[in-house]
């Protein structure tokens, strides 16, 4: 007869590697959206006749820094198999945003993180190999030279002069806001992108410029030119 553990391990080797079914248009990379790993996590545990039981969020970390709020919610859960509970299981996460939504997206990566860890999911790559990171940080070695008693010892290297300076500007691709903007279809709709334009004023004028006219156009286009107020209030 089948105990619940071995229905908990039915459901580990069903969940397997989340499916990278979202991309970052900013950045352009792959990610498992939380709608995908919720699925595969369900989806594994109904099959084992197993189930999430004692449920709690706990906002942790709570903090507003002119008009950005940053939040940290952590999650904590049980699964329930043939009457025997395993847990507690805990996610993590953090959100940030300048409207009232902070607390909302540190819950969703809380949650989807919380269910990930519950039956070991994979994410099919390891966070330890960015080489980009990595390269970054390398320092140059030190030349070695015999010493007196004939072992090998190194050679410290002189300081290195750091340049002084302005830092280079970041280069900024406004396209993904542009088409956002441009593909509004109710002012509402619009509304929704003139915090990230105005965070532009400090990363990049010639982005922000462009992003704003562009806000202005449309804004004029969906109210026929009627609401003056709103087509200048990104400035």
């Amino acid at each position: 007869m089948k105990t619940s553990d071995d229905f908990m391990a039915k459901a580990m080797l069903k969940v397997g590697n989340f499916k990278k079914d979202s991309t970052n248009a900013y950045h352009k990379y792959a990610y498992a959206s939380h709608e995908a790993v919720s699925r595969q996590v369900r989806t594994a545990l109904a099959n084992a006749g197993a189930y999430i039981t004692q449920y709690n969020a706990d906002v942790v970390h709570f903090s507003c820094t002119g008009d950005k709020t940053v939040a940290v919610v952590r999650e904590t859960a049980y699964i329930t198999c043939n009457g025997q509970d395993y847990g507690p299981y805990t996610g993590l996460g953090q959100g940030a945003d300048s409207g009232d939504k902070a607390i909302m997206k540190a819950s969703t990566a809380a949650n989807k993180y919380l269910l990930a860890h519950m039956l070991l999911g994979s994410w099919g790559d390891d966070p330890e190999a960015d080489s980009s990171t990595d390269r970054g940080s390398k320092q140059p070695k030190a030349k070695s030279r015999p010493s007196d008693d004939g072992d090998t010892e190194a050679t410290p290297l002189p300081p290195t002069k750091k340049k002084r300076g302005r830092p280079p500007k970041p280069k900024v691709d406004s396209a993904p806001l542009l088409k956002a903007v441009e593909d509004a279809n109710t002012l509402e709709g619009l509304r929704e992108h003139k915090a990230a334009i105005l965070a532009l004023v400090h990363v990049s004028r010639e982005a922000y410029t462009q992003c704003k006219n562009a806000y202005q156009v449309k804004a004029k286009e969906l109210t026929n030119g009627y609401q003056t107020k709103e087509i200048s209030n990104v400035q």
